[in-house]
């Protein structure tokens, strides 16, 4: 009878008759549970975000003037340079007229 070492914590899963052994160092791909929420809805995160990419991401055409991340505003001049960290909540704001 062979004996495997096993170096590593692993979990097996199992699909069908077949199974997979997973490490924590190998990605599984389907399963990324990388997510920001804005304004209220889940949106896919990649590392080094920007407001910028996220409203590209969306397809956010709207100009907004501020943008909070968690209880950070920050301005549009800004929007270039400031990363969204991961699980974060964002909420855009638009710009309100009235008389």
């Amino acid at each position: 009878m062979m004996r495997s070492r096993v170096v590593e914590p692993a979990l097996l899963i199992f699909l069908s008759s077949q199974f997979l052994i997973y490490q924590p160092s190998m990605p599984i791909y389907g399963t990324d549970n990388t997510m920001i929420e804005v304004n209220g809805r889940s949106v896919d995160w990649r590392e080094g975000m920007t407001i910028s990419d996220l409203l590209d991401e969306i397809r956010d055409t709207h100009p907004y003037p501020v943008v909070r991340i968690g209880d950070r505003y920050v301005s549009r001049p800004n929007f270039e340079k400031t990363t969204v960290p991961d699980g974060s909540k964002v909420f855009l704001i638009p710009m309100i007229a009235g008389g």
